[in-house]
């Protein structure tokens, strides 16, 4: 199982969480939503005391699982949806001993919701759970994560990171693998992403590598080329330039090459300058001319 393998000192705190009466809640870092999503059934088994980490038939559970997710198509979790969690959480059950209340992504909450979960966290009732996912501790309200144990997860990216390509995404092959690896700098939700349209990625990457031996009028032809392309997103293409060049930026820095990375910084807040307008930009704008722009820019 993928928890067992990668994440043991978790599995054993997901098994011993429920065996206590009152507990603070519990903030797990960093467990993306995207990894959520593909081990909440092993997730689950453990939280019920499964050692197998399988997941029986929920009818027979001594517990009740409440969720709070974003709905489908909106980016936050509204204050409305986040009091009926709590009031779901807090009532009694006649069929149930204990109740666990999950938030996969904790950076979902809006500021309100945030602090709708306070009280809550603040008082642990017996018998209710409370344990929160999320892949980065911003925008997330210091006082939020003050009123939980924290569980930070160590893991070995190179050995998770190809073995979840490898058992995820059996077409790819092992050169793919690879690439997808060093592409995604250790964050597997990046490499899932990345593995769910290789070609795509790789013409980002193989222009960033390539850029600077093209000239303005190949530069021009390879943005048209872009945008014909209907799943092309210009964020897509900036957002991946911006990781490249911190990636560079690093190892300038490592080498102590203060002119290198004078010129990195300037590179890399252009592009966040363009990204910004990109993601400004309205229905009726023309990504076309802003990446063109950007390519002749940099």
């Amino acid at each position: 199982m993928f928890l067992k393998k990668h994440y043991p000192f978790l599995r054993s705190t997901l098994l011993n969480w429920c065996k206590e009466g009152e507990k603070p809640p519990l903030f797990i870092f960093p467990l993306g939503e995207e990894e959520w999503k593909k081990n909440q059934s092993e997730i689950f088994a453990y939280l019920l005391g499964h050692e197998d980490g399988v997941l029986s038939d929920r009818n027979s559970l001594e517990s009740e699982v409440i969720l709070l997710v974003r709905s489908v198509g909106k980016n936050s979790i509204s204050i409305k949806e986040t009091r009926s969690f709590i009031r779901d959480l807090s009532l009694s059950s006649s069929s149930r001993s204990f109740k666990i209340g999950i938030i996969p992504n904790v950076r979902a909450l809006n500021l309100e919701s945030q602090n709708a979960l306070l009280k809550t966290m603040e008082e642990p009732r017996k018998n209710r759970y409370l344990i929160l996912f999320g892949n980065s501790r911003e925008e997330i309200l210091p006082t939020l994560i003050s009123r939980s144990i924290q569980f930070n997860l160590t893991r070995k990216e190179n050995l998770l990171i190809t073995e979840y390509l490898t058992n995820n995404f059996p077409h790819l092959k092992n050169e793919e693998i690879v690439k997808i690896y060093f592409w995604s700098q250790g964050n597997i939700n990046l490499a899932s992403k990345m593995a769910d349209n290789f070609t795509y990625y790789e013409n980002i990457f193989d222009l960033f590598q390539n850029l600077s031996s093209l000239s303005p009028t190949q530069k021009i032809s390879w943005a048209k080329d872009w945008i014909k392309n209907s799943q092309n997103e210009v964020i897509d293409l900036l957002e991946i330039f911006t990781l490249e060049n911190y990636s560079k930026l690093k190892e300038a820095y490592e080498k102590e090459d203060t002119k290198g990375c004078k010129k990195l910084i300037k590179k890399i807040q252009k592009t966040l300058d363009y990204t910004s307008q990109a993601k400004k930009s309205n229905p009726s704008g023309n990504p076309e001319l802003l990446l063109e722009a950007y390519l002749l820019n940099v």
